[in-house]
């Protein structure tokens, strides 16, 4: 892609990009939750310019250094996210729905350019989905709902269609396997940083201030990173987790990432009371099963990082009116003029 590099341990502090599940959303796997997502990005990103003037001929709607965003892409989710929003209720059309319109197409836009960011890393990775991951996915989901006759119906009913479910499952299979490549990078990184003699604290409130999901259900005193576990919820982590903690002494830690359903931990015993154990931890958040709903702020943060390369290097370009400015992250819909057949 040109201008990222996988893994960057240089973490870009963010403000959170907000997205909303809409009530009517229907979903077939766990690792569902991005097709009537609408993100809200907010303006983070280096300002690069507004659109570019592209050949109605071409397909192309936007670029991503090398990913290319298609006409269908855009189409696809614009059309799924307004008729989202018609069966809720919402105006699409007249004053109001013009100006929801607009807004659609820039958030639309701004989805699509985040994913071909997550692919075009993926793909300097080697780990892209690949049509043929798309369509095991496809067959897996089809498994659990009876076979492929019934997901098509179940689409039908939800008046979606197949191109809509293997473009949200391809952007879906990108993203998490990017969680987990960067998940074990970051993992890597904090155990050297420990054998170098970095202290436990520094490194868990690092990523308790980093990872807003971490919360301490114990105690409103203790740090947000220490938390009290039961032989229940201990063996609830996994038997590596369970026997790495159970051996240690108080103020001992790992000093190895230990893979759990939450993600990558490490642990410091801080004390026992019976055989609950109160413990420091360090969690790299990458959950398993993963939705884009447990996208935690660690990974948005390289996220974001890489697009504000993109946008340095001048490698975005919308060519259609999305009511959207590439890099600035705002979105600028207009009530008196309203989009363009292909927009």
């Amino acid at each position: 892609m040109g201008y990222g590099k996988g893994g960057r341990v240089g973490i870009v502090k963010l403000i959170l990009s907000c997205m909303q599940r809409n009530p009517g959303d229907r979903r077939w796997g766990k690792r569902r939750g991005r097709r009537f997502l609408l993100l809200c990005m907010p303006a983070v990103l280096v300002a690069c310019g507004g659109s570019t003037a592209h050949p109605a001929s071409n397909p192309t709607v936007a670029v991503v250094g090398t990913q290319k965003i298609s006409e269908q892409q855009y189409s696809l989710r614009k059309n799924a996210a307004l008729l989202s929003i018609e069966q809720g209720g919402g105006a699409v059309s007249g004053s109001a729905g013009t100006q929801m319109v607009n807004q659609v197409s820039a958030d639309v836009m701004q989805g699509l350019i985040i994913d071909a960011v997550i692919a075009g890393e993926d793909s300097l990775l080697g780990i892209e989905a690949t049509p043929k991951d798309v369509q095991a996915q496809i067959a897996a989901d089809a498994k659990q709902v009876g076979g492929m006759k019934a997901l098509e119906k179940q689409l039908s009913q939800g008046k979606s269609s197949m191109a809509e479910l293997e473009d949200e499952t391809r952007s879906s299979l990108n993203e998490e396997r990017l969680v987990y490549y960067w998940a074990k990078e970051q993992a890597n990184a904090v155990a050297t940083q420990l054998s170098q003699g970095t202290a436990f604290d520094t490194l868990a409130a690092r990523w308790a201030q980093l990872d807003e999901t971490q919360s301490n259900s114990s105690s409103t005193t203790a740090p947000s990173y220490t938390v009290q576990l039961s032989p229940k919820q201990l063996t609830a982590e996994g038997s590596s987790f369970d026997s790495s903690v159970s051996t240690l002494q108080a103020g001992g830690h790992t000093t190895v990432p230990i893979l759990t359903p939450q993600g990558y931990v490490f642990a410091e015993l801080v004390g026992r009371q019976g055989s609950t154990l109160t413990l420091n931890e360090i969690v790299i958040a990458a959950p398993n099963p993963y939705t884009v709903q447990d996208r935690a702020a660690w990974f948005e943060g390289q996220v974001f990082s890489l697009l504000q390369s993109a946008c340095q290097d001048k490698v975005i370009h919308v060519y259609i009116n999305a009511h959207i400015q590439p890099c600035s992250g705002v979105a600028t819909p207009s009530p008196s003029v309203s989009p363009s057949p292909s927009a």
